[in-house]
Protein backbone atom coordinates (compact mmCIF):
# COMPACT_ATOMS: atom_id res chain seq x y z
CA UNK A 1 0.00 0.00 0.00
CA UNK A 2 2.76 2.35 0.95
CA UNK A 3 4.73 1.41 -2.12
CA UNK A 4 1.82 2.29 -4.42
CA UNK A 5 1.53 5.80 -2.96
CA UNK A 6 5.24 6.41 -3.41
CA UNK A 7 5.11 5.04 -6.93
CA UNK A 8 2.12 7.25 -7.72
CA UNK A 9 3.94 10.30 -6.35
CA UNK A 10 7.02 9.44 -8.36
CA UNK A 11 4.94 8.89 -11.46
CA UNK A 12 3.21 12.24 -10.98
CA UNK A 13 6.55 13.94 -10.47
CA UNK A 14 8.01 12.29 -13.56
CA UNK A 15 4.99 13.29 -15.64
CA UNK A 16 5.45 16.90 -14.58
CA UNK A 17 9.11 16.79 -15.62
CA UNK A 18 8.37 15.11 -18.90
CA UNK A 19 5.81 17.71 -19.95
CA UNK A 20 7.04 20.66 -21.92
CA UNK A 21 6.37 23.27 -19.25
CA UNK A 22 9.92 24.50 -18.90
CA UNK A 23 10.11 26.57 -22.04
CA UNK A 24 12.79 29.18 -21.60
CA UNK A 25 13.06 31.53 -24.53
CA UNK A 26 16.65 32.79 -24.56
CA UNK A 27 17.65 35.04 -27.39
CA UNK A 28 21.42 35.01 -27.18
CA UNK A 29 21.85 37.49 -30.01
CA UNK A 30 19.63 40.00 -28.22
CA UNK A 31 21.55 39.53 -24.96
CA UNK A 32 24.89 40.10 -26.71
CA UNK A 33 23.51 43.18 -28.49
CA UNK A 34 22.29 44.63 -25.19
CA UNK A 35 25.69 44.00 -23.61
CA UNK A 36 27.46 45.72 -26.50
CA UNK A 37 25.09 48.70 -26.23
CA UNK A 38 25.82 48.98 -22.51
CA UNK A 39 29.56 48.84 -23.12
CA UNK A 40 29.30 51.47 -25.84
CA UNK A 41 27.24 53.82 -23.67
CA UNK A 42 29.76 53.48 -20.82
CA UNK A 43 32.60 54.23 -23.23
CA UNK A 44 30.79 57.32 -24.57
CA UNK A 45 30.06 58.53 -21.05
CA UNK A 46 33.72 58.09 -20.05
CA UNK A 47 34.91 59.92 -23.20
CA UNK A 48 32.50 62.80 -22.58
CA UNK A 49 33.63 63.17 -18.96
CA UNK A 50 37.26 63.05 -20.04
CA UNK A 51 36.62 65.72 -22.70
CA UNK A 52 34.84 67.99 -20.21
CA UNK A 53 37.61 67.53 -17.63
CA UNK A 54 40.43 68.26 -20.05
CA UNK A 55 38.57 71.26 -21.50
CA UNK A 56 38.01 72.66 -18.03
CA UNK A 57 41.70 72.21 -17.16
CA UNK A 58 42.81 73.94 -20.38
CA UNK A 59 40.46 76.89 -19.79
CA UNK A 60 41.62 77.29 -16.18
CA UNK A 61 45.26 77.10 -17.30
CA UNK A 62 44.77 79.73 -20.00
CA UNK A 63 42.95 82.13 -17.68
CA UNK A 64 45.60 81.73 -15.00
CA UNK A 65 48.33 82.45 -17.57
CA UNK A 66 46.46 85.49 -18.86
CA UNK A 67 45.88 86.69 -15.32
CA UNK A 68 49.64 86.63 -14.75
CA UNK A 69 50.71 88.04 -18.16
CA UNK A 70 47.96 90.56 -18.74
CA UNK A 71 44.92 91.11 -20.95
CA UNK A 72 46.98 92.09 -24.00
CA UNK A 73 48.27 88.53 -24.40
CA UNK A 74 44.72 87.22 -24.25
CA UNK A 75 43.82 89.32 -27.28
CA UNK A 76 46.93 88.09 -29.12
CA UNK A 77 46.04 84.51 -28.30
CA UNK A 78 42.46 84.95 -29.54
CA UNK A 79 43.64 86.42 -32.84
CA UNK A 80 46.18 83.61 -33.21
CA UNK A 81 43.51 80.95 -32.55
CA UNK A 82 41.13 82.65 -34.96
CA UNK A 83 43.73 82.48 -37.72
CA UNK A 84 45.30 79.08 -37.02
CA UNK A 85 42.16 77.20 -35.91
CA UNK A 86 40.65 76.52 -39.34
CA UNK A 87 44.08 75.57 -40.72
CA UNK A 88 44.30 72.81 -38.09
CA UNK A 89 40.67 71.67 -37.91
CA UNK A 90 39.80 71.37 -41.62
CA UNK A 91 42.53 68.82 -42.58
CA UNK A 92 41.77 66.70 -39.51
CA UNK A 93 38.04 66.60 -40.26
CA UNK A 94 38.67 65.81 -43.94
CA UNK A 95 41.00 62.94 -43.06
CA UNK A 96 38.40 61.47 -40.70
CA UNK A 97 35.67 61.73 -43.33
CA UNK A 98 37.82 60.05 -46.00
CA UNK A 99 38.75 57.23 -43.59
CA UNK A 100 35.05 56.54 -43.11
CA UNK A 101 35.11 56.75 -39.33
CA UNK A 102 32.18 58.24 -37.46
CA UNK A 103 32.81 61.66 -35.99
Amino acid sequence: MNDNKEIDKMEEFMSILSEDQFQIDLDIEDIIENALNIMESRKKRRENLLFIGISFCIIVLLYSIFFILGIRYMVYFQVFMLLIGPIIIIPISKSRITEGSNI
